[in-house]
């Protein structure tokens, strides 16, 4: 990713607790499902800190339908889904939006939808890295 900041990057919870809305320019979001699961001191603390300084934004998704194969579907938690549905409203507001998971089912769905997958720590599944 460049430097640009119409690059919206939504966050799972691996990506907020390796900081990366802290080390990568673009506009960071989360969903409100996703900050109930941090919930170690360390993380809390780097999640307020990103949330006060502006680098991270929590907001709700929009109403669109996240259409997926049952059995990639089942593999998701409601978190995961939450991610998912925020990525595609955010589709109509900017230029790129990459979803950064280390989860592969959850990789591979934001793949399957056109959303791209971005890897936190880990190589990105298969599929993720397809284009």
């Amino acid at each position: 990713m460049g430097e640009s900041m119409d690059k919206c990057v939504v966050n799972d919870v691996a990506a907020i607790m390796a900081r990366l809305p802290l080390s990568m320019p673009a506009r960071h979001y989360t969903t409100p499902q996703v900050e109930i699961e941090v919930i170690d001191r360390e993380s809390r603390e780097g999640l307020l800190f990103m949330l006060d300084s502006g680098r991270l934004v929590i907001r709700e998704p929009g109403r669109v339908e996240v259409k997926l194969p049952d059995r990639l579907l089942s593999r998701l938690s409601p978190a995961d889904i939450s991610l998912l549905r925020l990525a595609l409203t955010l589709m109509e507001e900017c230029g790129s939006v990459y979803l950064a998971t280390d989860d592969y089912a959850l990789q591979e769905a934001a793949v399957r939808l056109g959303i791209e997958a971005l890897p936190v720590r880990y190589r990105g599944a298969r599929v993720a890295r397809r284009r």
